[in-house]
């Protein structure tokens, strides 16, 4: 009986960490379209650009093809 009930708390646990973390992406957007700077970026580690408001593609140079 503890084992599923452990199993269910445990699943539950990351349901407020996503929620916080869409929330600071939403504040990170804002300040970011209205010309602020925020100089902690690390926790965001994405390809999200949103000054362009879509994904960005990592530039290839032609040293690291080849």
């Amino acid at each position: 009986m503890w084992l599923p009930l452990g199993t269910i708390f445990s699943t539950l646990e990351l349901s407020p960490l996503i929620l916080i973390l869409f929330e600071a992406m939403g504040q990170y957007r804002a300040l970011a379209t209205s010309g602020e700077s925020f100089p902690y970026t690390l926790p965001f580690i994405s390809p999200y650009d949103p000054s362009r408001n879509r994904p960005t593609r990592p530039s290839r140079r032609r040293s690291q093809i080849e």
